[in-house]
């Protein structure tokens, strides 16, 4: 069941996959895999460092590999829509990996030109870096300056891709393993 909170005037939504462990192995794998034979992405970014198949290096939503969770996203981004009462038709989605080693963050950012964008927590400890999102406006009387999502397996966090956000710093030993969609709105007036 998704879980909707109100930060912003901006629904965040985040779920748990119950499949997760089934699928985690097999995904690493081809996580890195992939890793030793694509080069990374995102060389305009502050924190190029970090190793991410962005700027159409490779998209997970075009493997078939990643099928069996490419699927459960969709549902859920369907349900999380409802749920934010967006009645619009989307896109198929694309998709990108993004692989931590200590040290590595993401500076913040937004999708602009897309609906929805969500990220699943593939590989992740408990003291992993976290998410976070700030407004998409700037108010000095804001209850809440900024939020944050830990680092669960497992884990999907959907929200608009207007919502600048971002990742800590990681910390940890251990590579930090996420999966990052976008799903753009289908123009369905111009449709016959």
């Amino acid at each position: 069941m998704i879980n909707i909170e109100n930060y912003f005037s901006a629904p965040i939504g985040y779920v748990i996959n119950p499949k997760h462990n089934a699928i985690k192995e097999n995904l690493c794998k081809l996580v890195n895999e992939t890793k030793e034979q694509v080069a990374s992405g995102g060389k305009g970014w502050i924190s190029n460092q970090t190793y991410n198949t962005s700027d159409n290096q490779f998209d997970i939503c075009k493997d078939k590999r990643f099928d069996v969770l490419n699927n459960w996203v969709r549902q859920q981004v369907e349900d999380y829509k409802r749920l934010i009462k967006q009645n619009l038709t989307i896109d198929d989605g694309t998709g990108w990996f993004n692989v931590y080693t200590k040290g590595d963050y993401q500076e913040q950012h937004q999708h602009i030109g897309s609906f929805i964008s969500c990220v699943y927590f593939l590989k992740a400890r408990q003291d992993g870096a976290s998410i976070y999102f700030k407004p998409p406006y700037y108010d000095t009387h804001l209850d809440v300056p900024y939020v944050k999502h830990k680092a669960e397996e497992g884990k999907l966090v959907m929200f608009r891709s207007f919502i600048p956000h971002g990742v800590e710093k990681h910390n940890s030993d251990e590579n930090r393993i996420t999966l990052a969609y976008n799903f753009d709105e289908i123009n369905t007036t111009n449709i016959r």
